[in-house]
């Protein structure tokens, strides 16, 4: 899959990624990877992000990574995602049936079609060609975002507990006689 690659080079680079931060919040599917100034010689970027997919493969663990593999050589590009441990059941003859809240899938990737690379003060956008026209476009909208806020939904996050604190702290306790003891 061809690329469209753009370089733009910046003076703030910490206010360009929080507001780079700020500006992927538009897309349902975005990932970011940032060293934390980490500098290493073995790095080509300092951070990166991914957003806005346009293709993805999400499965269970059942052939989980022939699947990849062959997502991968079709798309022919980069992908992103994550490799839950429960896969582990299909390399190795284990199980697991631990309770599952998030139904998330066990593998999911993700072609992205915009592409944000940062290295020192310089910007390289990679857009797949059917997005290339929205480069200079969406460095100058990421460039003149005002007092940017990540977005916190905090209001609608309601965690709910698996078990009560009093059953919680039982169960620690008797953990702990079993350490006393001396036979854990």
């Amino acid at each position: 899959m061809q690329r469209t690659i753009r370089t733009f080079s910046v003076k703030d680079i910490a206010k360009f990624k929080h507001n780079l931060l700020c500006w992927s919040q538009q897309f349902e599917t975005v990932l970011w990877l940032d060293s934390n100034n980490y500098h290493q010689t073995y790095s080509s970027f300092d951070c990166a992000l991914a957003a806005d997919d346009f293709t993805s493969i999400k499965t269970d663990y059942f052939n989980a990574f022939d699947k990849l593999r062959e997502y991968q050589s079709i798309t022919k590009d980069y992908i992103f995602g994550y490799i839950t441990y429960d896969v582990k059941n299909n390399v190795e003859h284990l199980s697991s049936k631990n309770f599952d809240g998030l139904e998330f899938p066990d593998l999911y990737f993700f072609q992205p079609k915009k592409l944000v690379f940062i290295k020192e003060n310089t910007i390289e956008f990679h857009y797949l060609r059917m997005v290339d026209d929205e480069i200079k476009s969406d460095f100058e909208e990421i460039k003149k975002i005002k007092n940017p806020e990540i977005q916190n939904s905090e209001s609608d996050i309601k965690i709910k507990l698996r078990i009560h604190k009093d059953e919680y702290h039982a169960k620690v306790t008797k953990v702990l006689e079993h350490i006393h003891r001396g036979d854990i």
